[in-house]
């Protein structure tokens, strides 16, 4: 953990994601953020920026759970500035389809969709 800590006071822009379990971020995602509580402290998030995707549910709704308690109960509280969010719907882990995000009817932009995010995240 030291040396992710390191690592996230180096940079200035994040890429988060996680899939969506029951509208929770992965475990080990909980875990990373309850460790970088340090980091509130000190404030060294503050002012830097993220982008949060989060993958998985049918519904909408659901998924856009999980990103809110990514955004609002992580980066902004940390006082990172998000730039972007975005939620895809999949069933890749029920119908054993890894590729199911960019093949399913839910996400027929998807690519146009990340682009965006990328745009974003170049843009100073």
């Amino acid at each position: 953990m030291p040396n992710l800590i390191e690592k996230l006071k180096k940079y200035d822009t994040y890429i988060f994601v996680s899939p969506n379990y029951f509208r929770m971020p992965l475990g080990i995602f909980k875990d990373f953020i309850d460790r970088t509580s340090i980091l509130y402290e000190t404030g060294d998030l503050k002012k830097k920026r993220a982008a949060v995707i989060v993958v998985g549910a049918e519904e909408p709704k659901d998924s856009n759970i999980c990103t809110s308690i990514i955004v609002n109960n992580f980066c902004k509280i940390q006082g990172m500035k998000v730039i972007a969010q975005k939620s895809f719907k999949s069933n890749s882990e029920l119908k054993g389809n890894y590729n199911d995000i960019f093949e399913n009817k839910y996400n027929k932009n998807i690519l146009k969709d990340l682009e965006k995010i990328v745009e974003k995240l170049v843009k100073k």
